[in-house]
């Protein structure tokens, strides 16, 4: 298969299930070749005419309820044959003129060249972008107000037979041949496989999200019909600009159009322009020299020039108590249209890039000292200012503080993690963040296992960037428990359980094979007769200079595989 093949596949699983991620590199350090290979083709043809597609289900942490509660959704993703299989078909779709992209939806937006390395562009350009849209217009427009509205449990309550339907009409307007329109038809059907009764499409499955736009294109166009350029949606959430004796029919317009579909009424918001142009995210505007992000530029630009500097400037940071991820920098910087994207801002004396070529070691320790203890000052004023009661305006809230704890967990603002936990336990929306504070500062990091998802992967990155010791889990803890289970896996995966191989021994058939493969002791006994995802994983984790899937975590296929920050994840809904 093709390197961006390869890549693709990695892009859509390294922020979904790890363990996927893992067994997908193995399958393309062994297979990745050149481009007129036939290989991925083949494995499209296999899996789904030959055989039924295996796709593997997990849960994952959603929500923390006022009562103390938790809430998981399940995902399901496909084993990395199915992957593949999945990113050729995308691939192919993207080129057909039925699947082009509502221009007035932001979400899952096909990439503009045909070597991307991802299936999609990448979540955050296209939000930025709508928040930058919504905020032009409000500036010409002032005496609009935004109409925030959310449909909820969106994914689950789609009418899978219309998905079907508008998916079949987008193929034959694609002029695609019968073959390839029955194996696209094939790839749709295993996504929503995982549910049932005609309603449902399953998360996790990268053609879901194609699904998902394709049922909501007629309400896109009826919405962009009547509101015209004020009608943004991203994925479930919606804005409508509208004067404001308009708010209770655009509202009653939009439930008439989403029927049966519904809106959240504990999401739905009326928001001023001045108010979302003072206070909400307006994309990514300015890079301000006094920031993180100019000294994620300072770094950038400094390994482009200096590349054999990483270690040193690593221990000089770890010296001081920073843990700021040098090494993911590194590989920004070997991007290859970075440095010509910095040389034109360079020459248009654009300042944090004049300034970031002037950077030396010691300078760039003392940006980030000084903007460790701006970090200290930015968290203390957000906390002791009043939390807003507006949904909408508690987000935008709720986003700078996870932040600036973001940032704090990379400036190594370690002794205030305890006091950071108990200011942000009364949020429910920072569960996750809450548990990772408490958990390294100090508390027993058993409690992740209520948490699977994100925050697993980012404590097992903090916790072997401080070296900070494995521990014990209780196998009482785990089983009969789905997302305990699965959270173990993932801890297994940074080698971060003492006695694993204790642990694992109490477990038997799939949940068994899962694990060894997680803790890098697969067994080379063929355990199943249905090679089913669990046979597939026990089977490209088995050659004989398989690297331990802890240096895969740590390492990238390729310079061109997308810089992973774990810790950006946790509760990135807010």
């Amino acid at each position: 298969m093709s390197l961006n093949t390869a890549l693709r596949c990695l892009h859509a699983l390294r922020r979904q299930h790890l363990p996927s991620y893992v067994a997908m590199r193995y399958l393309s350090d062994s297979l990745v070749t050149d481009e007129g290979s036939s290989y991925a083709r083949d494995i499209v043809w296999r899996k789904y005419f030959e055989q039924t597609p295996e796709v593997f289900c997990f849960p994952r942490f959603k929500e923390k309820g006022n009562d103390g509660s938790f809430e998981y959704r399940y995902l399901a993703v496909p084993s990395p044959f199915g992957c593949l299989a999945e990113s050729v078909i995308l691939n192919q779709l993207r080129e057909g003129k039925g699947f082009k992209s509502h221009h007035r939806v932001y979400s899952y937006k096909w990439p503009s060249k045909g070597d991307a390395s991802s299936n999609y562009h990448h979540y955050v350009d296209y939000y930025d972008k709508r928040n930058e849209e919504i905020v032009i217009a409000l500036l010409k427009n002032p005496d609009l107000v935004a109409v925030v509205l959310d449909i909820r449990k969106f994914y689950p309550s789609i009418l899978t037979s219309k998905v079907v339907e508008e998916f079949e009409r987008s193929l034959r307007l694609s002029d695609f041949d019968a073959e390839f329109q029955r194996l696209a038809t094939c790839c749709l059907e295993q996504a929503l496989s995982a549910n049932s009764n005609n309603v449902g499409i399953s998360i996790g499955s990268e053609i879901s999200h194609l699904g998902a736009n394709l049922y909501l294109r007629s309400f896109d166009d009826v919405m962009f019909d009547m509101y015209g350029m004020n009608y943004f949606r991203y994925v479930d959430d919606i804005v409508v600009l509208a004067h404001p004796n308009e708010v209770d029919e655009v509202i009653r317009f939009v439930k008439s159009e989403l029927d049966p579909l519904v809106l959240n009424d504990d999401k739905q918001d009326i928001v001023s322009a001045s108010s979302w142009i003072t206070f909400g995210p307006a994309g990514k505007g300015p890079v301000h020299d006094d920031s993180y992000e100019a000294m994620a530029m300072n770094l950038k630009a400094f390994f482009a020039r200096n590349p054999g500097e990483a270690s040193a400037l690593s221990s000089m940071f770890r010296d001081n108590g920073l843990f700021v991820p040098v090494e993911k920098y590194v590989d920004l910087a070997e991007e290859t249209n970075f440095f010509e994207r910095f040389f034109k801002w360079f020459k248009s004396g654009f300042p944090p890039a004049v300034e970031a070529m002037q950077q030396t070691e010691l300078s760039l320790l003392k940006k980030a000292l000084h903007l460790k203890a701006q970090n200290y000052r930015s968290l203390s004023d957000l906390l002791s200012q009043e939390v807003p009661e507006r949904v909408t305006e508690r987000k935008w809230y709720l986003q700078q503080l996870r932040k600036h704890i973001t940032q704090a967990l990379y400036l190594g603002q370690d002794s205030h993690f305890k006091n950071l936990a108990l200011a942000t336990d009364k949020f429910p929306e920072l569960a996750e963040l809450n548990v990772l504070l408490n958990c390294l500062s100090g508390g027993d990091p058993s409690i992740v296992l209520d948490f699977p998802g994100p925050v697993v992967a980012a404590l097992g990155v903090q916790m072997r960037t401080r070296n900070m010791k494995s521990f014990k889990v209780s196998p009482d803890l785990i089983e009969n428990t789905d997302p305990r289970f699965e959270a173990l896996a993932n801890l297994l995966l940074y080698d971060l359980v003492e006695e694993s191989d204790v642990l694992i021994s109490r477990f038997d058939g799939k949940k068994k094979i899962y694990l060894n493969f997680c803790n890098n002791t697969s067994d080379n006994v063929r355990a199943l007769s249905d090679f089913s995802y669990h046979d597939e994983i026990q089977c490209l984790s088995l050659r004989i200079d398989q690297i331990s899937p802890l240096k895969i975590l740590e390492t990238k296929l390729h310079p061109k595989e997308t810089v992973h920050f774990e810790v950006s994840d946790v509760a990135s809904d807010y």
